[in-house]
């Protein structure tokens, strides 16, 4: 069984050991532990501010590491991403959940820019951090936080996305429910009494058998859906918006998705929506997740020139 957990002490000659073969003996890149004395002092270079320092090891054998350094600026950089030869690859996925902890790691604690940089011949590596959303950049484009390594010859860039939420209402994100939604209708439309009626009262969406989600980037409410009861077991799916800022992450579509399980869980006999054709990036978003348009009823929107229902 692989752990991963942050550096010890007592982990310190393994890894000089482990990370020196691989350097030297596999790959000949001249450089010795004089040029990375770092390696034997990783708390005090690597475990203050948001950095760290992990290991993956096997039967208690060292067997691979990675490194984040905090740069400040809300910047980190990658190092030190090694893996013991024999397990590499699928099998053990080491690779991928060192990655996957230093990411997880710098979004909790908002570094926005992961940087990293690396050796031509690392062929194996650099196919690896492109898989993983890292983009080629020129080194003049690094910031001017960034540690250079003198034998490093390609740099790569990654945007970190915050954590992302679907949360159920709270009363604290009751103005966070009226802003999103008046910012959307406001650009495309006027907002209407309706409107008004159950933005400024949202609470009177749970009380008559609804529900409100939010999508939570971070710690920021960008998104909002209300599943509203209107009775007989029947829902509509309603006040779906996403702030400017959070658009192109599949806000929408997560909150919808849930929205629709939700429906499904309390046995709905019907899921609908009413909106506007104009809107074709969410038309065509409902249309993915499986409504279909049918016949227009009455509204009380005067906005609303086109219904779809989910078939449940």
């Amino acid at each position: 069984m692989i752990t991963i957990q942050p550096f010890e002490n007592q982990d310190t000659d393994y890894i000089v050991k482990l990370i020196l073969n691989i350097q030297q003996n596999e790959f000949q890149v001249p450089i010795t532990i004089n040029e990375q004395q770092d390696l034997l002092n990783i708390p005090s270079f690597y475990q203050h501010g948001k950095g760290n320092f992990w290991v993956a090891k096997s039967a208690g054998e060292v067997v691979g590491t990675i490194a984040l350094i905090d740069c400040g600026e809300n910047v980190g950089t990658i190092r030190k991403m090694f893996v013991k030869k024999k397990f590499r690859g699928k099998e053990f996925g080491i690779a991928q959940q060192l990655l996957d902890i230093l990411e997880a790691s710098s979004r909790e604690n908002g570094i926005k820019n992961l940087y990293l940089g690396t050796l031509e011949r690392l062929q194996a590596a650099i196919r690896f951090y492109e898989r993983n959303g890292f983009t080629l950049i020129e080194k003049k484009n690094l910031p001017s936080v960034f540690p250079f390594m003198p034998v490093d010859t390609h740099f790569f860039e990654k945007e970190i996305t915050p954590k992302i939420q679907i949360i159920e209402y709270q009363p604290l994100y009751k103005e966070d429910f009226k802003r999103i939604n008046v910012e959307w209708i406001e650009k495309f439309f006027t907002v209407e009494h309706q409107d008004l009626v159950q933005l400024d009262n949202p609470k009177s969406i749970i009380d008559e058998g609804g529900q409100i989600y939010f999508a939570k980037l971070g710690d920021e409410i960008v998104g909002t859906a209300a599943l509203i009861h209107d009775g007989n077991d029947e829902y509509e799916l309603a006040k779906m918006g996403v702030s400017p800022n959070a658009q192109g992450l599949g806000l929408g579509k997560k909150l919808c998705i849930v929205a629709i399980e939700e429906a499904k869980k309390r046995q709905a006999k019907a899921l609908y929506l009413r909106s506007n054709r104009s809107l074709i990036p969410a038309i065509s978003m409902y249309l993915s997740v499986g409504f279909v348009e049918v016949p227009l009823d009455a509204s009380h929107y005067k906005r609303a020139n086109i219904k779809m229902d989910y078939p449940l």
